[in-house]
């Protein structure tokens, strides 16, 4: 079973979404559809897929340092998810960072469900 304390686990994710929603409510004019601006808008945890992927998966798992900055990039914080075959349901890797800055194009439009498996 999950530590709840780590991130991905119950206790630390309902903490950093209340984090979340209080810069969706103090940004919400200045929020971009960057990934920031997606998990910010959609709490954690937030499955995407950037266009640049073919068969990858990403559930976002944390937003890294956050409150520090201001949109759009939130003075470099980090993005941490989970990376996921599609095929196959397979863990790539855990706890990857993923870029923003420079890769606004790739992640617009790229929420999407849960996959089935």
């Amino acid at each position: 079973m999950a530590d709840p304390s780590v991130p991905g686990g119950s206790q630390h994710m309902a903490q950093r979404n209340e984090i979340l929603a209080g810069l969706r409510d103090r940004h919400r004019n200045e929020l971009k559809p960057n990934l920031f601006g997606i998990v910010i808008n959609h709490g954690l945890p937030c499955w995407v897929r950037r266009s640049t992927w073919e068969d990858t998966i990403a559930c976002v798992t944390d937003l890294e340092n956050i409150e520090r900055g201001r949109p759009p990039y939130f003075s470099g914080a980090k993005v941490r998810a989970d990376v996921y075959r599609i095929s196959t349901g397979e863990l790539v890797e855990e706890g990857a960072m993923l870029r923003v800055p420079g890769t606004f194009k790739t992640w617009e439009g790229s929420l999407v469900d849960p996959p089935p498996w």
